[in-house]
């Protein structure tokens, strides 16, 4: 599952960075992408172990608080705070799989 998500997100990174210009990162942004992918990599594998052997209805209530933890993580690092459109969409998603 890990596998599948990381073959994904890279083959969709290539797709749609092929008509981008690019250039080599600071040493502080390649360490700041380093730390993100550390924290990537340990919490789908820790969705990985929170979904194995226990039945998916008890464990994925707990993936809609990603938009909860979203918003509080875009607070310091965009300096953004999610409007009434955020919450307007997220009422239906996790309405869904309730």
């Amino acid at each position: 599952m890990s596998f599948a998500g990381a073959l994904a997100a890279t083959g969709s990174g290539l797709a749609l960075g092929l008509n981008e210009s690019w250039r080599l990162p600071g040493v502080v942004a390649a360490s700041l992408i380093a730390v993100a992918a550390l924290f990537v990599a340990l919490g789908t594998d820790l969705m990985v172990h929170a979904f194995h052997g226990v039945d998916i209805s008890i464990v994925a209530p707990f993936c809609y608080t990603l938009f909860a933890w979203g918003g509080i993580a875009g607070c310091p690092a965009f300096g953004k705070v999610p409007d009434g459109w955020s919450g307007f969409g997220a009422v239906p998603i996790v309405a869904s799989g309730l």
